[in-house]
């Protein structure tokens, strides 16, 4: 079940990561266009 739980906050880790980049990504392009 520990394994488990540190699988899981390493992929909500990596995800949050994800969004942040596509997040700031998103503001950039609206800022330049």
């Amino acid at each position: 079940m520990r394994l488990v739980i540190q699988e899981f906050r390493h992929i909500s880790i990596q995800f949050s990561l994800i969004a942040l980049l596509s997040m700031v990504y998103f503001l950039l392009v609206r800022l330049v266009t």
